[in-house]
């Protein structure tokens, strides 16, 4: 806590007053004092801002006098620009690449109070097997793999702090995400096709309907011959609808799930060195494939579906 707690005065805005004021009373007077600043601090889920998660939540930070707020962020680099931007006035867990990229666009800006929140006494880093594991020690880990989020950097740090600790050559492998992303865009796309397909079939022409049923057809024939033509124009409506949703997708989850490859990484790998010309062209690049896309679904719709709207 102790890291954390420091960590939140570090930075520039925290001298900055704010108009908030706290009223006390005493047995002789009644005075008007000015509360402390409020201090935003920038946080992101890994395991380096769990010490501050507790600050927080104990209410260790009104105790040392500190009016400190949280503001959650996706990663390091949003952390670094929320501070150049002085929307956050420190951060819980930050990269130290990420820091540099800052100091270098604005130099003086940042205060470093403590430089790890884990010591001896208080550890976060960890090492996570299964609830009924029968592994309990360090030693009962030799001989085993280990998983290690995607990227070589996460990789090869594993692989010295479990030499570190008395494993020789031990064997860490890389828990790749890729797919992940796939399935998430699928999942997200299916249910817009599913919900368009149903709303054309619910929609469908009843005089059709009933046609077909004059001349005996049954609920079989009816789907086949009636209801799948009538609901193809909505279904392609959601196919168009679909795969823009799912390219969104793609390309967001590779940004901040983490992949190797793919634009979503290409934007965020350029945005986290200021490569501002490789980033646009990457997104640039994303909006011609939805718009191709979408005009090739079009073509499809316009060429086999000539009935749609009729």
């Amino acid at each position: 806590m102790g890291a954390s707690a420091a960590l939140a005065s570090a930075i520039h805005g925290c001298n900055t007053k704010t108009s908030n004021q706290l009223v006390t009373k005493s047995s002789s007077s009644t005075e008007k004092t000015e509360i402390a600043p409020k201090i935003i601090i920038g946080h992101w889920p890994v395991s380096a801002s769990l010490s501050f998660y507790l600050a927080l939540e104990k209410g260790y930070f009104k105790q040392a006098g500190l009016n400190v707020d949280a503001n959650k962020l996706p990663g390091a680099q949003q952390v670094v620009e929320g501070l150049i931007a002085g929307r956050v006035q420190g951060s819980a867990a930050i990269g130290s690449s990420n820091l540099a990229l800052g100091e270098i666009l604005q130099p003086g800006l940042f205060k470093i109070i403590a430089s790890n929140p884990s010591n001896i006494q208080n550890v976060v880093d960890e090492i996570i097997v299964a609830k009924d594991s029968p592994i309990q020690t360090i030693d009962d880990l030799k001989g085993k793999k280990f998983g290690t989020g995607p990227g070589p950097q996460n990789q090869a740090l594993a692989k010295g702090i479990l030499e570190k600790i008395g494993i020789d050559n031990p064997q860490v492998i890389q828990l790749e995400t890729k797919q992940h992303i796939p399935a998430i865009a699928a999942f997200s796309a299916l249910l817009v096709i599913v919900f368009n397909s149903a709303y054309g079939v619910i929609h469908a022409t009843k005089n059709r309907i009933l046609a077909a049923k004059v001349m005996g057809a049954n609920r079989f024939q009816i789907f086949k011959d009636v209801l799948f033509w009538e609901s193809l124009p909505q279904t392609f409506i959601g196919l168009r609808t679909g795969i823009s949703l799912a390219l969104v997708i793609a390309i967001v989850a590779e940004m901040f799930i983490g992949t190797e490859t793919g634009l979503g990484k290409r934007i965020i790998d350029a945005q986290q060195v200021l490569n501002v010309k490789d980033m646009y062209a990457s997104i640039l690049i994303t909006g011609i494939l939805g718009y191709a896309l979408n005009a090739v679904f079009l073509l499809i719709e316009k060429q086999f579906i000539h009935w749609s709207g009729k």
